[in-house]
């Protein structure tokens, strides 16, 4: 993308701070998550008077902002700011949060360090103390005690931190400072990106058609990875060509059309839905595309599949029988192979006959007793009701988790492992998965009033609808609120959950 850098803003020199905001923007950031903090918002000056640059040092914040293109969004803490720009990286490709040195940088690397599990594109930009105190005698405050000694916050952020996500430290008395090459016609960006060798996408394709060609049951599974592969239309290509059924795998859940006819639903081992699960494991073969097959994923490495009947994509790479026979081949884009596979692939209809004759509507839930305690079940019927492809679902770890990965997704609706009309806060009184594995006093957590927490942040500032429900009927009038006079509100609901319900698939996946 060409630069969109001017000549100056208001007439002065572009600095360091609004070169970093114009390569910001030609990456896709247009709003980035903030806390100030003194390193990032005071002048250098007042942070060290012996400073040579103070005439010119201004506040890395105010020098971002300058760009037209970006704006900041402020947040309350480091770790929301870290975890926003995970959300941000999510929906829009690439995120960034900006804070200060060592207490907001070590506040935000829980949330980093998530983005890099999830190979997520994030940007921590950290102010930073002076660089003339680098080579001081001083002791700083916002460090961890020692003289000399600046780089543990960078220590840290090296275990998180690659190509995603990056961590940046910009000295407070360096983001106003202005260089020739910040000006009028700044060196274009430019990130080439990987490329496929043609001669091993060839290789790869061929032994694929192959080895799926000889198989009289083939299936297809989409792993979490085929968001990081941007592969998500060709591995549909491919599905649509070969006649495969497919399931998602739990992580990812939303990333292929639910509304497919060749869709079975979620392959999770002993957690599926039965009729999955048989399809999945009797199949003679597989093509697997992003898997990420850690203990969770895996329900405690139990599934039923194996790489011997596995072709295995991952972003840059194909592995075919577990590499047996040398079958592995590397410098291979996920979307180029599956794309060049589904003009290769020969047409087996066979388990997707299979699964038509297995399948089983799940049994409706029916209407719950007037004045009886909520129950979870109940709670994602209605949810169910409201989801639309316009909708975000978002569920957390637990019992959400488990019974949103039974919810069928429109078409266009977004899926993340929370925000729908409303955001939903279920009430059990207790740590479910934790009274499963070993019941104790611990388990007894104390129960705030969530309604009148939210209603004390929101403090009359903005729209809010904030209400707690306990039987069906009263879900029922705030779900009808939520969609109409509460459409442009954030409607917060607790559900009181009957402690006593159980989730049959946390206790399997507890066993495991």
């Amino acid at each position: 993308m060409a630069s969109t850098a001017g000549p100056s803003y208001n007439g002065e020199p572009r600095t360091l701070g609004q070169h970093i905001a114009t390569r910001l923007v030609q990456i896709g950031v247009t709003d980035f998550f903030g806390v100030p903090g003194d390193y990032n918002l005071q002048p250098a000056w007042l942070l060290c008077c012996t400073s040579r640059f103070s005439a010119v040092s201004w506040q890395l914040l105010d020098e971002l902002e300058k760009d037209t293109g970006l704006k900041g969004k402020w947040c309350c803490n480091e770790l929301n700011a870290g975890y926003a720009a995970d959300g941000y990286a999510r929906a829009k490709g690439v995120g960034c949060c900006v804070v200060t040195f060592t207490v907001g940088g070590l506040s935000a690397i829980n949330a980093i360090a998530g983005a890099y599990a999830e190979n997520l594109p994030v940007v921590c930009i950290c102010g930073g103390p002076n660089s003339n105190d680098f080579a001081s005698n001083r002791l700083i405050h916002h460090t961890l005690g020692r003289k000399f000694d600046f780089m543990q916050e960078l220590n840290c952020f090296k275990e998180v931190t690659a190509e995603q996500p990056v961590y940046i430290c910009v000295c407070c008395n360096l983001a106003g400072l202005h260089h020739p090459s910040f000006d009028s016609s700044p060196i274009p960006y430019s990130l080439s990106t990987k490329q496929s060798n043609p001669r091993s996408l060839q290789a790869a394709i061929e032994a694929a058609a192959g080895f799926l060609g000889g198989k009289q049951k083939p299936v297809a599974l989409a792993g979490s990875l085929l968001r990081v592969g941007k592969a998500r239309k060709q591995f549909m290509e491919f599905v649509e060509a070969a006649g495969y059924p497919f399931a998602n795998m739990a992580a990812s859940k939303g990333l292929v059309p639910e509304s497919s006819e060749q869709y079975m639903g979620t392959y999770w081992g002993q957690i599926s839905a039965p009729y999955v699960s048989e399809v999945v494991e009797s199949a003679d073969a597989y093509l697997v595309a992003g898997p990420l097959l850690n203990d969770y994923a895996s329900v405690g490495y139990t599934l039923g599949i194996s790489d011997a009947k596995m072709v295995r994509v991952d972003p840059y790479r194909v592995t075919i029988a577990g590499g047996k026979g040398g079958q592995v081949f590397g410098c291979v884009r996920m979307d180029d192979f599956l794309a060049g596979l589904a003009r290769r692939v020969q047409k087996n209809g066979t388990s997707l006959d299979i699964f038509r004759r297995l399948y089983s509507p799940p049994p409706e839930v029916p209407p719950s007793a007037a004045g009886s305690p909520l129950q979870t079940k109940v709670l994602f019927k209605r949810v169910q009701g409201l989801l639309q492809p316009t909708t975000l679902l978002l569920a957390e770890t637990g019992d959400a988790i488990f019974n949103c990965q039974k919810m069928v997704l429109p078409e266009g609706c977004q899926y993340s492992c929370t925000i729908l009309e409303a955001l939903l806060c279920c009430h059990n009184h207790r740590y479910t998965i934790e009274v499963e594995i070993h019941d104790g006093p611990y388990n007894k957590i104390k129960n705030w009033d969530y309604v009148k927490l939210v209603q004390a942040m929101h403090n009359e500032e903005g729209a809010l609808y904030a209400v707690r429900v306990r039987t069906e009927e009263e879900l029922a009038e705030a779900f009808i609120y939520a969609r109409n006079e509460g459409a442009d509100k954030l409607c917060f609901i607790e559900c009181m959950i009957h402690r006593r319900v159980r989730i049959p698939e946390n206790d399997r996946m507890v066993l495991r």
